[in-house]
């Protein structure tokens, strides 16, 4: 039973393309459900609870997303500011692998993401996580997309080195295995077991960034 001085709890929004929406088959087992999980029974949070909402928008690149902010259902400018009660402490993003598909540029896959990235910042969400943009069976048979995932990947990572204060880069947790346990049919989305996998990947990063907040 909560205290009358007990804490409030704390918001952490997950936000992307079909990766964040769980697409895995024909179910949806979204990363954030795990995350929420895992953190509160983690004793490290000293019984102060975490709620974890999530917005995936399959088919998406972060330019779409840019330009639908204020879409009262998809938005994620829309999402932050009707968060109230409490206010996001933290954002998580994991875009990038739609834009690659699309063929954009390098240099306009990173400045759209990081343009996500300063919109949480914009209206005052302290901290952001950037996940790295996943391997896939697309990557592993072709040299130039995993190239350009890879120059992408370290563009955000840099951003988030020269901006510790603001900006976390967490590498995607696992490689890409042909028939693995981790892996959807497609080769591109996750299994339900790699989705669970990344979520709980996150665990550390989301508690450390929270009690530094």
């Amino acid at each position: 039973m909560s205290s009358a001085f007990s804490l409030p709890p704390y918001r952490v929004f997950a936000f992307g393309d079909s990766l964040t929406a769980g697409t895995s088959g024909y179910g949806l087992h979204p990363y954030a459900p795990y995350l929420e999980t895992a953190i509160n029974v983690n004793d490290e949070m000293n019984g102060r609870e975490v709620g974890v909402q999530y917005l995936g928008l399959p088919g998406w690149t972060a330019r779409r997303m840019l330009n639908n902010l204020d879409c009262e259902r998809n938005g994620l400018r829309a999402a932050i500011r009707n968060m109230q009660n409490p206010t996001p402490s933290l954002v998580i993003i994991l875009v990038g692998t739609n834009d690659m598909g699309n063929k954009f540029k390098e240099h306009e896959i990173t400045e759209n993401i990081l343009k996500l990235h300063q919109v949480c910042y914009d209206e005052g969400v302290p901290r952001t996580i950037a996940i790295g943009i996943p391997p896939s069976g697309w990557q592993s048979g072709d040299a130039d997309a995993a190239r350009l995932a890879k120059s992408i990947n370290s563009n955000i990572e840099n951003f988030c080195r020269e901006n510790p204060e603001r900006a976390t880069f967490h590498p995607f947790p696992f490689h890409f295995e042909l028939d693995g346990e981790n892996w959807d049919e497609d080769t591109l989305h996750f299994s339900q077991f790699g989705y669970q996998a990344l979520g709980e990947s996150l665990v550390n990063v989301v508690i450390r960034l929270l009690n530094a907040s």
